[in-house]
């Protein structure tokens, strides 16, 4: 799981910068699309919880929450964040949730993290073991189109204690995506930089479709976040959401 020390350097970041932003820009199809499909204080499970911002929303709306992620340090911030959850370092590739969920997501394209579609199919086959008969399963991915509308973004943030530079680029000829992101700290009197480079991988829809198949899921419907979503810059960005046969 040593990759995953990857999402330590900037769990920090993402979780007051990015976390909260992205959770602003999805909450509303959230509510109109996933939640009625939830029992009313059923089990919630987060897939790649990050820091734990989408497990305490809802917390909030009387939801038990469960959330695995590979990051130490996002799980650290994730027990902070929505201390009621139970929250697990666990590789996605390979956990079991007990007891089982009523519902499963995994959002802010997770899936994209994911470097094959063998270790997608993996994921979903895991998540599909840790739901109740019949529980929901909601992922989101950055498709093709996604991934050329963000090509060349760029974000700075300064702070007094922190600087924050991310530069996204997109290799269609290997249909990659990289965020390299450095960070600015104080240490010692002086300031210390921390680098990191983190890959996103394009999944063929049908790809997608046929592992969320093999898992045990049937019905998928597929959702465009800026259209249906109503989500803010969500061009090329997809919402699945598939039933547990």
């Amino acid at each position: 799981m040593s990759e995953y020390r990857l999402y330590d350097v900037f769990a920090e970041v993402y979780d007051e910068h990015w976390a909260q932003g992205y959770l602003a820009d999805a909450r509303e199809g959230l509510e109109r699309f996933f939640v009625p499909r939830i029992p009313a204080g059923g089990r919630v499970l987060d897939v790649c919880c990050g820091s734990g911002r989408m497990a305490r929303w809802f917390a909030d709306r009387g939801f038990e929450i469960a959330g695995v992620d590979g990051s130490p340090a996002m799980i650290e911030l994730a027990r902070k964040n929505a201390p009621s959850g139970d929250f697990h370092v666990a590789d996605v590739r390979d956990f079991r949730l007990a007891p089982p969920a009523h519902a499963a997501l995994s959002t802010f394209d997770s899936v994209n993290h994911l470097e094959t579609i063998a270790e997608v199919a993996r994921m979903f086959s895991n998540v599909g073991r840790s739901l109740v008969q019949d529980g929901w399963f909601c992922f989101d991915v950055n498709t093709d189109a996604g991934f050329r509308a963000n090509d060349g973004e760029e974000y700075v943030s300064v702070e007094d204690d922190r600087a924050v530079f991310v530069e996204s680029r997109y290799e269609p000829e290997f249909q990659i995506g990289k965020s390299r992101i450095t960070i600015f700290r104080p240490s010692g009197g002086d300031w210390k930089r921390f680098d990191s480079t983190i890959p996103e991988y394009c999944h063929p829809t049908a790809d997608l479709l046929e592992a969320l198949e093999a898992a045990g899921f049937e019905g998928p419907t597929i959702l465009k976040a800026d259209e249906d979503w109503k989500m803010p810059l969500g061009e090329g960005r997809l919402f699945v959401l598939a039933q547990k046969a």
